[in-house]
């Protein structure tokens, strides 16, 4: 009798550039959510490594060789120079003359004056030791995540070959440019208690937003859809009911989406 493979379970979570955040229960909902949704999660997962993790793992790589090389003995050799050994004069200040290196390892910074002391002037050995080790913590754990963020791409990629087709996207995962300019959709109007489905004209440039009963509004509203969408949700309730609540609306208004969902059909 063959073993079945478990499905990985516990919260699965995805954090954007911009530090948005989705959450599932496992894998197996993500398979479920269809192709368009778990394609748009693997974009999550690469932006996150070109402009967050890579970055980051790379500049404390860059601290931890600067302070087990050169750089106590740098700052010892600077010591009789006048200002040399001032943060004025320091790669490793930020915009606000603060220590980037103190900032990693998580010390207090006692002043932004650009001609404070430099901090390493005066460390002592163990104290060296101990910002040293603070620094390579954080390289391990940075490290960490990104060997997870790869194996969870690795198993979206093996998802997408092998998940269901064409599915509504959740609204905050759909891209720019999802509405077209001039394009009808359908808008259900939650504002006002109205089972009903009113067609709204798309306008505007790069991210077109849509005029409708209660103003505007952009493209991550749930209240907004493509045709194609609205007839998908009519024909899956299972679905329609996860869309609703994934898309963050609360209980009142789930009531009402479903209910403008169950009397819809008559409207398309």
């Amino acid at each position: 009798m063959s073993k079945k493979k478990k499905v990985a379970s516990g919260l699965i979570k995805f954090e954007t550039y911009y530090h948005d955040t989705f959450e599932f229960n496992s894998f197996k909902e993500i398979f479920w959510s269809g192709r368009g949704n778990i394609n748009q999660l693997i974009g999550i997962l690469e932006e996150r490594l070109l402009h967050m993790l890579n970055p980051s793992i790379a500049e404390l790589e860059k601290m931890l060789s600067t302070l087990k090389g050169n750089f106590p003995k740098l700052v010892k050799k600077c010591a009789g120079e006048e200002g040399s050994n001032r943060c004025e004069r320091c790669s490793w200040k930020d915009i606000n003359n603060k220590c980037e290196i103190k900032k990693e390892a998580g010390m207090q910074e006692e002043s932004s004056d650009s001609d404070s002391a430099c901090f390493f002037k005066h460390l002592s050995a163990k104290k060296l030791e101990e910002v040293i080790s603070k620094l390579e913590k954080e390289r391990k754990d940075l490290a960490r995540e990104k060997r997870l963020s790869l194996q969870r791409k690795k198993k979206l990629l093996f998802l997408l070959r092998k998940g269901p087709g064409r599915k509504p996207l959740l609204p905050e995962l759909r891209e720019i440019g999802w509405f077209k300019k001039g394009e009808k959709v359908v808008v259900l109007n939650l504002d006002r208690n109205l089972y009903n489905v009113m067609i709204a004209v798309v306008e505007g440039t790069r991210d077109p937003y849509v005029f409708f009963y209660s103003g505007r509004t952009g493209r991550c509203d749930p209240r907004i859809m493509n045709f194609w969408e609205f007839k998908f949700l009519l024909k899956n309730p299972d679905f329609a009911d996860w869309y609703a609540r994934k898309s963050e609306l609360n209980e009142k208004e789930i009531g009402i989406f479903k209910g403008i969902l169950k009397d819809g059909g008559r409207y398309v």
